[in-house]
């Protein structure tokens, strides 16, 4: 029985420290791993200046389909508002709307007037290269990032909830071991208390038994001395007269019945 308390405590101090190192290996992984791939928002690049290509063109309506390899312009809503120009242009900008957004860098755009930033005979072709400001995706662009570091620490959290589950499941027969020796420890305790408690109980009936002997003998004995030290009522007049009686002293004829002294005549007195 000591032996697998012994051992019981031990596997369970070696499975705690085994467990607890998993558990800093696996945040130590994740925080690198949330390192690498987090790329933060820098508040010193303005993030409204991008560059794009013309790539698709229908001049009766004014929208052309414009190609950028910034990234950020995926965060563009419909009805944005976006200035531009030819790059290196010197001149006036022009405004657009944002009608429509495409995956991979795509992005329609509706303008309503090109007289401010081109020439009435520029062919506005398609590869047209032209430099973009848009004060919105900027501000697009920066809450991205702080929700973005709320999706971190919301994936942050279910990485750590995830790795609790995956703990249990793989340490499920180790557990199960620890379990039933914790149990099985408890069970022992439990008979243990259970046989101390029945011995104690049988020793109490054992000293019952004395106890029962010893009240019994001594009420017999008290109830001798109440029969012995009981007191009883004495009548002194018939006594008397046989006393006299008895020494010789002229007395009268015993009488049937005795009165009392109160109510006794003075002939029945006994002459002296």
């Amino acid at each position: 029985m000591k032996f697998s308390i012994v051992f019981f405590l031990f596997l369970s101090s070696v499975f705690s420290w085994a467990q607890e190192k998993s558990k800093n290996q696996d945040s130590e992984t994740q925080v690198l791993r949330l390192e690498k791939v987090d790329s933060y928002y820098d508040p010193t690049i303005d993030y409204s200046i991008f560059t794009g290509r013309v790539t698709d063109k229908e001049m009766e309506k004014n929208f052309f389909k414009i190609y950028s390899r910034n990234e950020n312009v995926k965060f563009f809503r419909v009805g944005d508002s976006v200035e531009f120009k030819p790059l290196n242009s010197e001149g006036q900008a022009c405004f657009g709307t944002v009608r429509n957004v495409e995956k991979e860098g795509y992005f329609v755009l509706h303008v309503k007037n090109f007289s401010q930033c081109f020439d009435r005979d520029f062919y506005f072709r398609r590869g047209t290269l032209l430099s973009f400001d848009a004060k919105i995706l900027a501000q697009r662009v920066k809450d991205a990032s702080i929700h973005r570091k709320q999706l971190l620490q919301r994936k942050t959290s279910y990485l750590s909830e995830l790795n609790d589950i995956n703990h249990f499941v793989w340490s499920y027969d180790q557990q199960k071991v620890l379990l039933v020796g914790e149990y099985d420890q408890k069970i022992l305790e439990l008979e243990k208390a259970k046989r101390k408690a029945l011995e104690q109980l049988a020793l109490r009936k054992k000293e019952s038994f004395v106890l029962q002997k010893e009240l019994a003998f001594q009420l017999d004995k008290i109830d001798h001395d109440l029969q012995y030290y009981r007191v009883h009522q004495y009548n002194m007049t018939p006594d008397k007269w046989s006393f006299d009686q008895d020494l010789g002293k002229p007395v009268e004829k015993k009488p049937d019945k005795y009165p009392s002294h109160r109510g006794r005549p003075a002939c029945a007195r006994a002459p002296r």
